[in-house]
């Protein structure tokens, strides 16, 4: 049977993505997506294929009859980091569109073509207490409408992408089932395992850029005031990931220094360290948002071009007019033997500091894309700042693909009267 698929909100395709990896399985289906950002389904199609897309969600009529509706709607107005003006019903806001969803689904219903599972997905602070009971009256009206609802909040760090990313899912079901959730597993990966081999140097920091900060540093240090720049010891753990920085683990964000303000610890004013897990990934609108990652301390060789150099750690040595040569990501260059005709000269690495942003791939392969994925959307052409909004308003793939495969390979339900879904629901 191929399996009859709806995506609203559907971005990118993150849902589509997920099924097509489980075709190894057997599991087969057709797609309607409804996605009012052209630029969004552009890339989608680059990437699933063309596929009739219904445009703005308060235009459509009836949905198209289909066995999985996913809905991923805006979270603007609910996340911590948006305006969190809420989702009520006639509000206005752009989370209120939930609503148009349960318009669509009304219909159906009224027309005997309801679909036989959903699938939802937000951001965490739909749980908060300013948004809860609207959530739970949303619940409700799925419960009026014969569904038995569940959810959880799920990480992507659990299933085995390194970023700390939590989101909401919630999968309703005709019939009286209660999904159970798959569990996460322990990870191998670190933020460095998805970074690429050559970067342009535009994703740099720049040298003057650097000197300021370390002059700032300097100031500070000789004011006595104890806000310098210098990268902390030991390593800092967001307070989103409670990991003890003094443990080995992957579930750790190792923040390694600040950028700009030494007073503030956001986002865009943090640097990471590559041997942990990634922050969430944003939408990035702009104003140095993008992750900033603080890579081997390094030094350029004079031959290297704009696009890609050798690196070498502090205190390798180093031959100054030869390419030194590289032992996978890191490069572990030791200098020559000394000679007393050594005209080309030797030197060593000295300490420096080169901080960049994260890709725009780097970004989508943190959301479980595959490279191809990422390239296809690029090759529309995609804008840089497009590649970057359409990664942070996805979804992460492999989530999806858990919970897709217990839904339709592993069969993972309870049966459960729909009346019962608020002592079910996950907490």
């Amino acid at each position: 049977m191929t399996l009859r698929v709806v995506e609203l909100f559907s971005g990118i395709g993150a849902q589509a993505q997920a099924l097509e990896n489980l075709g190894h399985l057997g599991l087969d289906f057709t797609s309607t997506v409804c996605e009012i950002d052209g630029k969004a389904h552009r890339s989608y199609c680059a990437i699933h294929g063309d596929t009739p897309n219904l445009g703005d969600i308060t235009k459509v009529e009836h949905l198209p009859e289909c066995d999985l509706l996913t809905y991923s709607y805006p979270c603007q107005d609910l996340s911590v980091a948006g305006c969190r003006r809420g989702m009520k019903q006639g509000s206005g806001t752009r989370s209120s569109l939930l609503w148009e969803v349960g318009r669509l689904l009304s219909d159906a219903k009224e027309r005997e073509r309801r679909p036989k599972v959903l699938l939802m997905e937000n951001v965490d602070a739909i749980l908060n207490k300013k948004n809860i009971s609207e959530f739970n009256r949303w619940i409700e009206f799925l419960t009026n409408l014969g569904y038995t609802s569940s959810y959880k909040v799920l990480n992507a760090k659990d299933f085995g992408v390194p970023q700390n990313r939590k989101r909401c899912f919630m999968v309703s079901s005709l019939g009286g089932r209660r999904f159970i959730f798959p569990e996460g597993f322990p990870m191998d990966r670190r933020l460095r395992d998805v970074l690429e081999d050559d970067v342009d140097e535009s994703f740099y920091l720049s040298d003057d850029k650097v000197a300021k900060y370390k002059a700032h540093d300097e100031r500070q240090r000789a004011n006595g005031t104890g806000f310098g720049w210098r990268p902390s010891e030991p390593w800092d753990v967001s307070p989103s990931v409670l990991t003890s920085p003094s443990k080995s683990s992957t579930n750790t964000i190792i923040i390694t220094g600040k950028i700009e303000d030494p007073s503030r610890y956001d986002c865009e004013n943090r640097k990471y360290g590559t041997a942990g897990i990634s922050p969430s990934v944003t939408t990035y609108q702009g104003g140095g948002h993008v992750p900033k990652i603080r890579v081997q301390d390094s030094i350029r060789h004079p031959c290297a071009t704009a696009k890609g150099y050798m690196e070498a750690s502090e205190g390798d040595g180093l031959v100054m007019n030869r390419v030194l040569t590289a032992r996978g990501t890191v490069q572990e260059a030791t200098a020559p033997t000394l000679t007393a005709g050594n005209g080309c000269g030797t030197g060593t690495v000295d300490k420096g500091l080169r901080i960049r942003y994260l890709t725009p791939r780097e970004c989508w392969r943190l959301m479980g894309f595959p490279d191809s994925a990422y390239e296809a959307a690029r090759d529309v052409p995609t804008s840089k700042t497009q590649l970057y909004k359409q990664a942070g308003n996805s979804i992460v793939v492999p989530c999806l693909e858990a919970i897709f495969k217990a839904i339709y390979i592993d069969n993972s339900w309870h049966m459960r009267p729909s009346l019962e879904w608020k002592q079910e629901a996950e907490p």
